[in-house]
């Protein structure tokens, strides 16, 4: 009789559960929860199954649905996660005699057998978009082809020599676009292409930013390891460029984990000037200073504060996401002393 350990769920998979619940139900960020989980030889891992959940949160509850999983599920959390890897992730799940993975398995062989559908294809689960024009943003979206994006860490280096490493660790630079419509054309072109070859272009909007295609795996590469780049969402890249603060501000960031925008406005101001990050929770107050140290960033210690009682002494522009500057008036920190 085997161990009762070898058919216990991978911690990964467990872990990842305790996350996701966190994640949906606290409403904090994916980054900032799993940041602050103390298994952090996990935190990749579970990160990209995260990740790809939240890309395919719908196609998963179909897939749940119509399978009548979630009647019986002792972790619905745990399900959703070893649907996701099924579906999207691995297309496999781990070959041991557990009772949820089981499950997963023997309802997405049913499932396939009641609709004739050969193992391994998921099209059906897929979500496509109604678009005219095959070149349309909504066709790329359709594709489900995501992109990745990598910010420069300008601290550590230059564009131009990060783009000059890359290329001669075997990248395909695509030339820059000139206008938006040419920036989604080449981006639709390239994730079709079924060759060999790792490709990437400068994004459009933001200058510190290079894309590549989803599935370019940084995360034995030298640049990623060293701190030379990030691998951050664009969305959470505008607010620095929106802000522009020059070198020595005051800035005020009231969310500052778990750090990728903070460290983003250090680099904009070229290490020149004072950040003072607030956080709510201080789960990740371990872990921020830690990274700051490995990215060419000099900090001070944290200290713990009360929160004024009134809540007017703080403007917060939401569409610059809680981050803001003092740039020529320093009176503005007298309700905050």
């Amino acid at each position: 009789m085997a161990p009762a350990s070898d058919n216990r769920l991978p911690r990964v998979y467990k872990e990842g559960a305790k996350v996701l619940k966190e994640v949906l139900e606290s409403k904090r960020g994916l980054k900032d929860v799993i940041y602050s989980n103390r298994n952090k030889a996990l935190h990749t891992k579970m990160f990209a199954l995260l990740n790809k959940y939240l890309d395919y949160q719908n196609s998963v509850g179909k897939f749940i649905e119509e399978t009548s999983l979630g009647k019986n599920a002792k972790d619905e959390f745990v399900m959703k996660l070893l649907c996701t890897e099924l579906l999207y992730g691995k297309k496999r799940l781990p070959p041991i005699e557990n009772h949820a993975i089981k499950n997963v398995q023997n309802a997405y062989k049913q499932y396939c057998d009641e609709n004739n559908i050969a193992d391994g294809n998921i099209s059906i689960f897929e979500t496509t978009a109604n678009c005219d024009s095959p070149n349309s943003y909504e066709h790329f979206i359709a594709t489900k082809k995501k992109l990745r994006y990598v910010r420069v860490n300008t601290l550590m280096i230059s564009k131009e020599d990060l783009i000059s490493t890359l290329v001669s660790d075997g990248f395909v630079e695509i030339p820059k676009s000139n206008s938006y419509d040419e920036f989604l054309t080449l981006i639709i072109e390239y994730t079709a292409r079924t060759v060999n070859e790792e490709y990437f272009v400068q994004d459009y909007h933001l200058d510190d930013v290079l894309v590549f295609l989803q599935s370019t795996n940084f995360h034995d590469y030298a640049p990623y390891t060293s701190g030379s780049i990030f691998l951050q969402d664009k969305a959470s890249c505008f607010p620095t460029h929106l802000l522009s603060p020059p070198p020595n501000s005051v800035v005020f960031d009231t969310c500052a984990a778990p750090g990728n925008k903070t460290l983003h406005l250090a680099a904009y101001m070229k290490n020149q000037g004072n950040i003072i990050c607030v956080k709510q929770e201080c789960l990740s107050q371990r872990t921020f200073p830690e990274l700051v140290a490995t990215l060419n960033c000099w900090s001070r210690p944290g200290i713990e504060a009360q929160p004024p009682d009134s809540k007017s002494n703080m403007f917060t522009p939401e569409p610059l996401r809680k981050v803001y500057a003092v740039h020529k008036n320093p009176n503005r920190f007298k309700y905050m002393k």
